[in-house]
């Protein structure tokens, strides 16, 4: 949780396609920057709005 302070998704992922952010999430899931339950949280409510499916 330490490197998290200098991640920059949550700055430039307003900025990409929802598309793009996807990949990203995982990305981050993977490094355990966040805790799982809030990432898993974004991933749903970014799935939402597209025809995406995990």
């Amino acid at each position: 949780m330490a490197m998290a302070k200098y991640d920059l998704t949550p700055r430039i992922a307003p900025n990409l396609d929802q598309h793009l952010v996807f990949p990203l999430l995982e990305f981050t899931q993977e490094r355990e920057l966040y805790p799982d339950d809030q990432i898993l949280k974004a991933k749903i409510k970014l799935l939402n709005n597209t025809n995406m499916v995990d």
